[in-house]
């Protein structure tokens, strides 16, 4: 899963995010950072969002339903402008697992 971390231009926005006992981190990978840049001059992407919850086990039922959310808020895009990089991942490097990816061909307009 490391090649997870080792984004290329092809792949989606590589989105981190580091789960904690009372919530998660979300950041933008800096390889997908300076492609939003490149492709998007003058943007200005958040740093970093944290979202709290409980307890660790809290974590899928409190993050889940906000992750389309939490790709727009941290990039400044639209769904359809994430959906012309290629779409969105979110890895938990912790876990060495994708928790979420948000591709062109699964999108749904809005």
């Amino acid at each position: 899963m490391n090649d997870v971390l080792r984004p290329t231009k092809d792949d989606p926005l590589l989105i981190v995010v580091g789960i904690q006992n009372d919530g998660a981190a979300y950041q933008l990978h800096p390889g997908s950072r300076a492609r939003l840049l490149e492709a998007f001059p003058g943007l200005e992407p958040l740093r970093s969002v944290f979202l709290g919850h409980r307890k660790p086990e809290d974590f899928p039922r409190w993050h889940a339903p906000r992750w389309e959310q939490m790709a727009e808020l941290l990039t400044g895009l639209t769904a359809k402008q994430l959906m012309r990089l290629g779409g969105v991942r979110i890895y938990a490097p912790e876990e060495e697992r994708i928790v979420w990816e948000w591709l062109p061909a699964a999108a749904t307009p809005r």
